[in-house]
């Protein structure tokens, strides 16, 4: 759910018009209408004042919620959403590297499992890479 849109089902629940919430804020009825469309988004002034109005913190209120430290459904879906291949490649590595251990451990009784222990260690890698590489374009 989008700020606005929480914002327009908050302003609902507490049956308040855009123009009488406009008037507790302090802004025009068209700033209102433009955080609920996702135009734009108020500034942290009125953000302090919307968490007032509706009796929410700041957090609450924009949906980043921090638990014991951890993070909400909400952000962990947002942050999936920006690395979608993050979790094949970090399974990728995992798989990897079982390949290349179990490979090893086994190489004496069959000397074919070299390759399948290189192979996996190179898709260990490879995947390790693109980690790096997805890590580094956060920054």
């Amino acid at each position: 759910m989008t700020l606005g849109e929480k914002l327009q089902n908050l302003r609902k629940e507490n049956m308040l018009s855009q123009e009488k919430l406009a008037e507790l804020v302090g802004v025009s009825r068209q700033a209102v209408s433009k955080w609920e469309t996702g135009l734009s988004n108020p500034d942290t002034e009125n953000l302090i004042k919307l968490g007032e109005i509706f009796n929410l913190s700041i957090d609450e209120f924009t949906g980043t919620v921090f638990v014991d430290n951890e993070v909400t459904d909400e952000m962990s879906e947002k942050i999936n959403k920006e690395n979608p291949k993050k979790h094949l490649y970090i399974s990728g590595a995992i798989i990897g590297f079982l390949a290349f251990a179990g490979s090893m451990t086994f190489v004496e009784s069959n000397p074919l499992l070299v390759i399948v222990g290189m192979a996996g260690l190179v898709g260990m890698a490879h995947c390790i890479s693109n980690i790096m590489k997805l890590a580094l374009k956060r920054q």
